[in-house]
């Protein structure tokens, strides 16, 4: 069982503007979430899947990027380049039992171009070199005696020791002989070689029995994988491929894009020799929806098919309407073409700051349509706006973070003068701060009188009672007792004593 999955486009912008949003361009941008490439791997998305929803009906041209998809087979790639044969060719389709990951065009057909600079490569590890085979259907029966092979001997690519060749239910192998490495990236060995008896059919098959394995290490694994193998030319007479376009053939076809599960019919653009490099190809609307896809208010799904399916990945894709909701014109090349639009207001900013700011708006009048002003800050309900002695409203959301108002100018008629409307911008809970930062500041200020009066308060009683203290006395005698004291100078210096102090009469 496979999920059927489907990413919901975002809707909060539209659904605030309503049905208002048909007198605005809207466009809608798909991109499949792909991989790095490196090391070889599969896309997170293997096809495009995206629901979205609309206010109002509209109409969409459609215009997009596509790519060949290294997941197809070499049948399926070369239907796309339009290298299938004719009347005219030997070759009518080329298969291989496997090809280099990630690449395009190292294909079967790489094996027959007559160009020692492409090559057939199969893919990396040890179960993808012995018995690896590429195979031709042909248009006639031929006949192959003998080939003048071309092999990839770099010290990159692991060797054929021996092949076979089959047609028409005979099988002829062949011992290669002994082939020496070159040390140049990409060297090509000639390889003559000759069948022990001649096999004709119109299924060609050459596969390659057993190799001279040469390894490198994996990345990821660290472990020794066995290289794939090279063969630039199978040099049999009378077997050539047919030849690539200059361009990729522009063939209307509905089996890329469903919209609500109903085909949409589409056509590439773009050079072969770009494709084979997987470069971005254009596509466009062509056939029965050469004139726009008309849909509905509501949900809609969009989905792509798998690119190992139908050798197309389908990398991004761009849905353009016009205001009035008509189809917007796009560009054959994958490109927007930027939509005539009325004339727009000039904001000149003066006084800025980081609370507030003065902005003009120039070039406007009472009939100039609706428009939304725009503050680049974190959008927060504490920045109000204000023109002609009105509030402008709470702000709106504007790409996700910003803040927004909508000037509607018919209704600010009475401050527009000369084609110009003022329109104050502040921070609001500022005046709250300021507020609290003065009577901060004012009680600060009183608690730095009140210890600085009691400092000074605390030292003068500190002066006073050391000015009215007594002198210590410095000589001292003994009573008659025998106890030590000090003895007062005069009467008035002696202690007075209380009837608690007063000493006892002596008795007897």
């Amino acid at each position: 069982m496979t999920p059927d999955e489907a990413v919901s486009m975002p809707q909060d912008l539209l659904r605030m503007a309503g049905t208002s949003s048909a007198h605005d361009p809207l466009t809608f941008v798909m991109t499949r979430l792909r991989g790095s490439g490196y090391p070889p791997r599969g896309d997170y998305e293997l096809n495009l899947a995206r629901v979205f929803w609309m206010p109002t009906a509209r109409s969409f041209d459609l215009t997009g990027q596509v790519r060949l998809s290294p997941q197809a087979s070499d049948q399926t790639l070369a239907g796309v380049l339009g290298r299938t044969g004719t009347g005219s060719d030997p070759v009518v389709s080329a298969t291989s039992s496997s090809r280099l990951t990630g690449n395009v065009e190292d294909g079967a057909l790489a094996a027959i171009d007559g160009d020692p600079g492409t090559a057939w490569q199969t893919a990396f590890g040890p179960t993808n070199q012995a018995g690896a085979y590429v195979q031709y259907q042909l248009a006639a029966p031929l006949t192959v005696r003998s080939m003048a092979l071309q092999v990839l001997a770099d010290g990159r690519h692991s060797v054929p020791t021996q092949v076979t060749v089959s047609a028409g239910g005979t099988d002829e192998t062949v011992r290669l002989p002994d082939i020496t490495d070159r040390s140049q990236p990409g060297s090509v060995v000639d390889v003559p070689v000759t069948l022990p008896q001649p096999v004709t059919g119109s299924t060609l098959r050459v596969t390659v029995d057993h190799v001279r394995t040469e390894t490198t290490t994996d990345d990821t694994t660290l472990a020794q994988d066995v290289l794939p193998v090279g063969i630039a030319e199978l040099g049999i007479p009378g077997l050539v491929g047919p030849a690539t376009p200059a361009l990729v053939p522009s063939t209307c076809r509905s089996d890329l894009l469903t919209m609500d599960g109903a085909p949409v019919w589409v056509s590439l653009h773009g050079s072969s020799a770009a494709a084979l490099d997987r470069q971005p190809l254009g596509v466009s609307l062509c056939g029965p929806d050469a004139g726009g896809l008309n849909l509905s208010a509501g949900n809609h799904t969009l989905r792509s098919v798998a690119g190992s399916a139908t050798g197309i990945d389908v990398d991004q894709l761009a849905l353009a309407s016009a205001p009035g909701g008509g189809a917007a014109p796009v560009s054959a090349g994958g490109q927007l073409t930027s939509i005539p639009s009325t004339s727009t207001p000039r904001a000149t900013v003066s006084q800025p700051s980081s609370t507030a700011m003065t902005v003009q708006l120039s070039g406007i009048s009472s009939t100039t349509k609706p428009f939304e002003l725009v503050l680049g800050q974190s959008i927060n309900q504490g920045w109000q706006a204000t023109a002609a002695g009105y509030s402008l409203g709470t702000p709106d959301l504007i790409d996700g973070f910003a803040n927004g108002w909508r000037v509607d100018p018919a209704d600010l008629a009475s401050g527009i003068h000369d084609g110009r409307l003022t329109v104050v911008l502040h921070w609001a809970p500022q005046g709250g701060v300021n507020l609290a930062v003065v009577i901060s500041a004012a009680a600060l200020i009183v608690c730095v009188v009140l210890a600085f009066g009691v400092t000074v308060r605390r030292r003068r009683r500190g002066g006073a009672a050391e000015d009215g203290a007594p002198e210590p006395r410095s000589t001292s005698s003994s009573s008659p007792n025998g106890r030590v004291g000090h003895e007062p100078e005069s009467e008035a210096d002696a202690p007075l004593l209380g009837p608690e102090a007063r000493p006892e009469a002596p008795v007897g």
